[in-house]
């Protein structure tokens, strides 16, 4: 008798949901499909004819990831400029300290030399969120309209990205790491800000200076 698409719906979800579990384990790098179909109770083959191999329930992951918090924005309604920009990153900060141990062992697992498709794929899929930020950012007359945004937000997702790893290995504590990200952020597009911002900005690059410093 053939599974109905809500049952087989239901057992891929329970499938992503032992994985997510299984990367947060403490002190354990990722894991094998092996036991991803121990822990879920299902067969062997299981995990591969409802969601795919490895990297395929990572991507699973990672696309629910991005869609996911492209909706907590919209949901909190917050606006594509700068400030907006700001406030995303705490946000980013939010759904971490939610799950610490989920995010410190997937951004580690992402970096395994076979889950370069899978760290691509969420490259992609945030780079499109963080351009809104930037260019309802110039709209809002908050960021220089001669900047160019490819290069800004390749720039900002490689600051993310650096300081997301050093977290994920280091453990430092959620504030730091917020402040961390925040005074990236800014100094990042410092150069772009218009003259109503500049001091504002240049005040709160200042103010996380001085909590980082104190925070070593």
């Amino acid at each position: 008798m053939a599974i109905s698409v809500e049952l087989k719906q239901a057992r891929r979800d329970h499938i992503l949901d032992t994985a997510r579990k299984l990367i947060g384990r403490r002190d354990v790098s990722g894991f094998s499909m092996a036991e991803l179909a121990e822990h879920a109770g299902v067969s062997p083959a299981t995990p591969y004819n409802l969601v795919g191999s490895k990297p395929e329930i990572l991507n699973a992951l990672i696309r629910f990831e991005v869609k996911d918090f492209a909706s907590s924005l919209e949901a909190r309604q917050i606006p594509a400029n700068l400030d907006g920009l700001f406030a995303a990153i705490d946000l980013v900060c939010e759904r971490y300290s939610g799950q610490l141990n989920f995010y410190r062992g997937l951004f580690r697992l992402l970096q395994q030399e076979d889950m370069t498709t899978s760290r691509h794929r969420l490259e992609f899929g945030a780079a499109g969120v963080w351009r809104g930020f930037m260019k309802g950012a110039i709209e809002a007359g908050d960021l220089d309209p001669e900047c160019e945004t490819g290069p800004l937000v390749s720039a900002l997702m490689r600051s993310l990205a650096i300081n997301t790893l050093v977290w994920s290995v280091e453990g430092s504590p959620i504030a730091v790491f917020r402040a961390e990200l925040q005074f990236s952020v800014r100094t990042l597009v410092a150069y772009a800000v218009t003259p109503h911002r500049r001091e504002e900005v240049a005040r709160q690059i200042r103010d996380l200076s001085r909590f980082l410093a104190g925070s070593r």
